[in-house]
């Protein structure tokens, strides 16, 4: 006996938009002939229902492909006979005489996995007259009881994540005759996020900041005292002029003469 074909040929009406095969499948493969002796790059619309497709091309690739509504005039044709109500749009890029398959699938929404009802079946309903009755059972139980979870957890689907980009302003502070900007310019409110009150790493950041600008104040009033403090080299003679001992300085008797074996002059 001859085995059914794995795949089932049908030429589709799209000059009205309708085509059985992919209104009805789940996913299956459109094949466009091209009859022209020159390269084409033409739109291919495909009648569907709506919902999520995707679009690949022979090698595998993923296809842009976008799904548009059907225009009214086209659903009011008299000879139309379909229940499609979108059609997918991509752009085939054919050879001369040639043709290329392209494969086409819907895509599932993910949905939560079924509760599984008998375990609550074994559930007890317990009172309690005293609190401190239910909070010591509460603190007994050394797991954790999770019954409805998500089918597939890794999408992160609905799931809230509080990602706060800080911006980045890069630091260069002077050295020497190094050169760069001061970080005296930095603005430190570019790091503080808006939404949060409090950030102790941009408080910190803060504190370590102003400490430095303190310490540059303190080495540049610093430096003036000890430039005003520092005195020229001076000789021996100088020296004791500037001592604080008068015994020290050298000095001459009132009355000045000069004189040779000759002759004296005051």
């Amino acid at each position: 006996a001859l085995k059914p074909p794995i795949l089932s040929y049908d030429r589709c009406r799209l000059n009205e938009s309708s085509c059985h095969t992919s209104e009805q499948s789940q996913q299956f493969v459109v094949t466009v002939y091209n009859h022209l002796a020159w390269q084409v790059n033409e739109p291919i619309r495909i009648p569907v229902l709506d919902g999520n497709y995707a679009v690949y091309a022979p090698n595998g690739d993923l296809i842009v492909s976008q799904l548009v509504d059907i225009p009214e005039a086209v659903k009011r044709l008299p000879s139309r006979k379909s229940s499609a109500t979108h059609e997918i749009v991509f752009i085939a890029h054919l050879h001369p005489l040639s043709y290329k398959n392209f494969y086409v699938t819907k895509k599932h929404k993910i949905t939560k996995r079924n509760i599984d009802l008998s375990e609550n079946k074994k559930r007890k309903n317990e009172f309690y007259n005293d609190i401190n009755d239910y909070w010591k059972k509460m603190n007994e139980k050394s797991f954790i009881d999770l019954k409805a979870i998500e089918d597939n957890i890794g999408s992160f689907n609905n799931v809230y994540k509080d990602d706060v980009k800080v911006p980045e302003e890069p630091i260069f502070i002077k050295n020497g005759g190094d050169s760069g900007r001061d970080f005296k310019d930095f603005n430190i409110d570019v790091m503080k996020d808006s939404k949060s009150s409090y950030n102790p790493d941009t408080e910190q950041l803060e504190e370590i900041i102003k400490e430095a600008r303190r310490l540059i104040e303190d080495a540049k009033h610093t430096s003036a005292r000890g430039r005003a403090a520092v005195f020229p080299k001076l000789n021996d003679d100088e020296m004791r002029m500037l001592a604080d001992d008068p015994g020290v300085v050298d000095h001459f008797p009132e009355t000045l003469f000069v004189q040779n074996k000759h002759m004296k002059l005051e």
